[in-house]
């Protein structure tokens, strides 16, 4: 019996796999939106935070306008005018960051929609079709090999096996001598039918990187 098993080094495929560049224009965008978005979220934080330490001075500012004297009233309402003052600025600044963060989004979408436009044809050139059939010539190779050298062993062994087969002495001693066991199709290789059968669906699932459990192959991908 002979046992064939078709194997591919899955480590060096794996590293090979990883290696694969997919989305080159997405990521570059992508790194140019964080950017971007970054000084302005960290513009927001600061504006944010300034506007909380007037809102603290402002509030102190009313407290001790409640105690103040006279003499100190009129400094404590320019100081406090001048609190709102900023604080109005720092809102219309936090509001005109805020419409620049939606509008980078808005702009963005635009460039992710481009660059994932773009990079969809990298993975699509990863036919497996090519993959399949490459794999099922090589099989049929094998059993054409196999099968070959069984026909050509058949044929060495067939005129000295039928010359007493065919023996007229023989195949009267012997009538059923020409029986199913010499026929050529016995000692070919068999094939009785596999229960696995591979589908579209089946592929499908793998190109998104589940593959169904009823294909148990030693070193397969395992679902995640």
């Amino acid at each position: 019996m002979i046992k064939v098993i078709l194997d591919i080094d899955r480590q060096e495929l794996k590293k090979l796999i990883k290696l694969m560049d997919l989305y080159p224009n997405t990521k570059k965008a992508i790194a140019e939106y964080k950017l971007i978005e970054k000084k302005l979220i960290d513009r927001e934080s600061i504006l944010l935070k300034q506007l909380a330490e007037l809102k603290g001075v402002f509030t102190q500012n009313l407290l001790d306008q409640e105690v103040a004297e006279v003499s100190d009233l009129i400094y404590l309402k320019k100081q406090a005018k001048k609190c709102t003052g900023e604080m109005e600025i720092i809102d219309v600044l936090l509001a005109e960051t805020r419409t620049e963060i939606e509008e980078l989004k808005y702009d963005y979408y635009k460039i992710y929609q481009k660059a994932l436009s773009t990079d969809g044809a990298i993975p699509s050139k990863y036919d497996v079709t090519t993959l399949i059939d490459s794999t099922l010539n090589q099989v049929l190779a094998i059993i054409g090999e196999v099968g070959k050298e069984v026909h050509e062993q058949y044929h060495e062994i067939f005129p000295e096996v039928n010359e007493i087969f065919s023996d007229n002495k023989v195949r009267q001693r012997f009538p059923r001598i020409h029986d199913e066991s010499f026929r050529l199709h016995h000692h070919q290789p068999q094939y009785r039918g596999s229960k696995v059968i591979l589908e579209n669906q089946d592929i499908n699932s793998a190109a998104i990187g589940f593959i169904p459990t009823r294909f148990k192959v030693n070193g397969g991908v395992e679902n995640e």
